[in-house]
Order: C-alpha cells, then structure tokens, then sequence
C-alpha cells in the first residue's frame, strides 16, 4: 500500500486574533435583478453587488458656475469613455454621468476624470470609493482668470435688491424674492408665501436672520420659516433695512410722504421719533455705522442720530443731493451717499456724496470728475477700500482712492440700470439691474478656502479589522474635495467617507485633506497622521498526497 505522505505546515498564529477575508462568490448577470444604482445611474446596466456601478457623475464649473454642454472623460485601463454635462430632471444644475463598468472599473481603482471647454481642459485623478447610492461625486472646476468680466448670472427683470444669506444669493423685486444656491445657482422663488407683498424693495441679513421689505411690510425668515411683522410705524410701504454691526438691533424705514418714520427691533418694535424737523419722513436708505450712529437717507437729505440726538444735513451744508437712496461705510469710517439726480435753480443735483468722518467734510463727485452719470443708486465698499458705484444708465463705476490721483473706472454691464450690489467674500460682486443678475469675480479679493480635518479615527488601524472615519470641514461655496495619502496617493473626493484598513498599505502615512471653490481656488492642505498596522496572515495547512 502506498503511503500517503502528509505534510503539515503549522499555522502560525500571532496573539489570539485571527480574521480571515473570503469573497463573496460572483453571481451571473442573468440570475441578478436590476438594483437601484443611486439616482444619477438610474439608466445603466447593473453590476453584481459585491461590485461598484462604476458610475461617476458631477458638474463642470466655468467662470463660478456650472456649464452645460462640456465634454467629460473617464481613462482607465488604457481605455475612455465620454460624456457631455446637459440639464436633466435629477439636478437644477447640467451635470455628467459616466457608467465606467466597460473599462473594469472597480472599487478602490485609480483613475482619471478631464473636462473639456470653450478650448480649456482640466483633470482630476481619483479613488473609485462610491457612495451609498453606489456613485461618486467628481466636480471639476476651470479656474478663474484673466480680466475680470461683467457676465449674465440669472433672471430678466429688475433686481432691487441683493443680499448674501445662508450661502445663497437672493435677489428681490417686483415678482417676488428669489434664492440661488450658491455654488450651483438652483433657484426657489418666494412669492407671496410668508411675505406681505411679492413686490421686494428692501433686504438685510442680521446674523441667522433675513428681513425682507415690502409695500404691505416687513417679513422675517430664520431659514426655516417667514414670520411677517407690524413694526409699529404709520405706513407699512418698508423702503429700507439695516442692521446694526454689533448689538442685535434690526432698523426699518418707511417711504411715505406723511407717514414715514424708522423702527428699531430688537426683540420688540420701537418706532423712533421724528428725526429731522419738519421735513417729510421719507426713508429710502439706511446705514448703522461701526460707531453706532444711525443714518437716515430721504428725499430731502441725510439724517445722522446717535440715541435721540439727530443732525440734518442737505445741499446747504454740502451734500451733493437732496435726494439719498443708499448708503455705505468706507474702511475708514467714512460715509458713502448714491444720490438720484434733479434740476434745482443752481443745476443739476445728483452723483455721489461722501462724509469725511475724520473732519465733518462733505465731498461731492459728479460726471465731470469720472461718474458715467447723475443717477447712482446703489453702492458698497470692498475690502481693499475700493468704492463700488451702481449707476441708472451708466453702468457701474469704480472709485481707487489707493492710486495717485485717485481713479475712476467705468464698466459696462449686460444691463447698465444698476439697482443694487452685493459683494461676498469669494471675491465676487454681484449686481441686480434691469435684467437680473450679473456678477463678476475679481482676483484681488479672493479669499482662499480653508480645509480643516475634523477626523480621521482611529488614529491607528489594523488592516482586516478596523474601519477608518475621514470627516473633513464643509463650507459655503466649496464644490471640490481631495482627501489623499502620501503612502497610497488619491483617497476620496467626498468631505467624508469610511475606509477598511485593508484597503490601506501599513504603515504611517500622512494624510492630506483640501477642498476647492467655485472659481477653481485650492486650499492649503490640512494634514493628519495615521497609522496603519499589518494584519495578521494565516497559513493553511498544505497536503502533498
């Protein structure tokens, strides 16, 4: 009888712990039932499930804003496939789909994503880690550059007013109010639901709180809810709205020839008394300033209160207009006046006035010192001091007080009956004319995004036993998210997102999280430590008949 030699190899066991990892067996596509691939890959064929759809989606942003129309391509293997972002029921916004599952694309592969448009190309080299849904997320953003431009952001009618708000843009007028998501520009109209009125005519935020005004009032929202309010003063047709910098303090202004007047809330309404004589109360703009003190822009001048104490000022004492319908504070404490234009027995009155805080000085600018024309009627300052004017017919105007002589600069817009400006903190200018919305990015006050690693636990893992938690900082106006290790090279594209630690070399990697803007700005890494140990291995035993 032949003997069977049998040899045993000895299973070496390391502590007490041992986990084995066996695959799941492949099942046919025949014996599987169509799976829901998560909504944007609702129309491709599905995997089995212990593999990913392939399915990569997201949008393509230009110039701060996602385009229709743009070529996406997907490499890997050695093979591609391509798509265009177009608008579609799923998104408010034209997106991409690709389904890669024809380049064997699979969890935890390495691959490249490159947009194409208007003659520019940008890529992205990502992690295949899908979502629940079975997708993943790939934005890609050409960054901004060259000239700044004026460009059609949205709408076509009147803006009167715009205002930053809970990361969205929202824009008011005569049809009501309107909020674009910013960075993707998805639009909710506010109608006639917890307003007074559709027809908007004046906006502030204060703090988590916007105030809205209107002919029939003044409405509040808290992000969840409108809560609409008698501010106590004998007309209701609300023309202006200011907060105070520091005390939570909300002023209203009502534009009414006989029943105007301000109110002050905080907590409750508190009509203020008659301001400036006998003058009519007609309030068209208002402004708390840095030191407190409240400024009243009317039909017949500006009005300047600290408590009970009101000063009038008017041509007499050197203002440009009698006429003030917006108000703004430079970074030096002076006071900005956009004033409307009228024909008085000395001239035409109008342009743009300024209040030197340092002296009590009233300085007037007009057409022949650089203004297009004689109607402004809105401005705002930048953070580099600049003046922004928006001007009825001529477009917007810019005045740099930081060059020798000062400098005007005219720029004209798709629209140049200029009603409002907003600056954000992206560096963009956003301005409500006569056909909606226009804005225009510039370089010089872009503020760069900030990444911050909220967690990346635990610090130390074992591969085959341990899950890790990456959880990254979200913020208004971010669309790109890079998560990578200097071990393993790209990880996620997700702010957050859970890993096994068999995915993972073992060793100590640095691990590196950054996040990028709608206008294609990158943050300074944030950088977290982790450490990644070695499974244990077991060996079978081998029989050798």
């Amino acid at each position: 009888m032949t003997k069977h030699l049998v040899s045993l190899i000895p299973i070496i066991l390391l502590l007490s712990q041992i986990t084995f990892s066996i695959p799941a067996p492949r099942s046919s596509f025949a014996a599987d039932p169509p799976v829901p691939l998560g909504r944007h890959c609702r129309d491709v064929s599905p995997l089995p499930p212990d593999d990913w759809c392939g399915c990569t989606w997201g949008a393509v942003f230009y110039q701060g804003r996602p385009v229709a129309n743009a070529q996406v391509t997907i490499d890997f293997g050695g093979g591609t496939i391509n798509s265009n972002t177009l608008s579609d029921m799923e998104e408010c916004f034209p997106y991409y789909a690709l389904n890669a599952a024809s380049l064997s694309l699979s969890r935890l592969d390495v691959f490249t994503v490159t947009a194409s448009y208007n003659g520019q190309t940008t890529s992205r080299v990502v992690r295949a880690l899908p979502d629940e849904f079975g997708e993943q997320q790939v934005n890609l953003i050409f960054p901004s550059h060259g000239p700044p431009v004026w460009t059609h952001y949205a709408g076509s009618s009147l803006a009167r007013t715009v205002t930053l708000y809970n990361g969205s843009l929202w824009a008011g007028g005569s049809t009501g109010l309107t909020s674009y998501d910013q960075p993707y520009g998805c639009a909710t109209l506010y109608s006639n639901i917890g307003l007074p009125s559709a027809d908007i005519q004046a906006a502030a935020r204060d703090g988590s709180t916007l105030w809205i005004g209107t002919p029939g009032g003044v409405s509040q929202y808290n992000g969840a809810r409108w809560t609409v309010h008698n501010p106590g003063l004998a007309s209701s047709n609300i023309r202006a709205i200011a907060s105070h910098p520091t005390a939570n303090e909300i002023y209203v202004g009502a534009n009414d020839f006989a029943l105007g007047g301000v109110s002050r809330y905080d907590g409750r309404w508190h009509p203020l008394p008659d301001f400036n004589g006998s003058r009519p109360n007609t309030v068209q703009a208002l402004l708390v300033d840095s030191a407190g003190r409240l400024w009243i822009g009317t039909d017949s001048g500006v009005s300047r209160c600290m408590g009970s104490t009101c000063n009038t000022y008017t041509t007499d004492d050197g203002l440009g207009s009698n006429n003030v319908v917006a108000l703004a504070e430079g970074i030096d404490g002076d006071i900005w006046l956009a004033t409307w234009s009228y024909v008085s027995p000395q001239g035409t009155r109008g342009g743009v006035s300024r209040y030197d805080s340092a002296t009590g000085a009233w300085h007037w600018y007009t057409p022949a010192d650089g203004l297009p024309v004689w109607d402004v009627a809105a401005v705002t300052v930048d953070d580099l001091g600049r003046v922004w004017f928006g001007t009825w017919g001529g477009g917007v105007s810019l005045f740099d007080e930081r060059t020798h002589p000062p400098t005007w600069t005219t720029f004209n817009l798709p629209s140049n009956n200029v009603r409002s400006l907003a600056l954000d903190s992206n560096g963009t200018i956003w301005a409500g004319t006569s056909a909606g919305l226009v804005r225009f990015y510039d370089n010089t006050l872009a503020t760069a995004p900030m990444a911050t690693i909220n967690q990346v636990s635990p610090a130390q893992a074992t591969q085959g036993v341990d899950s890790i938690t990456f959880a990254g900082s979200r913020q208004d106006g971010i669309v790109g998210y890079e998560w990578r290790s200097d071990l393993d090279g790209p990880l996620s594209t997700s702010p957050s997102f859970s890993l096994e630690a068999g995915a993972l070399s073992a060793g100590t990697h640095r691990i590196t999280f950054r996040v990028q803007d709608m206008e294609g700005a990158w943050s300074q890494p944030a950088e977290a430590m982790l450490v990644v140990k070695e499974g244990w291995r077991v060996f079978l035993p081998l029989v050798v008949r």
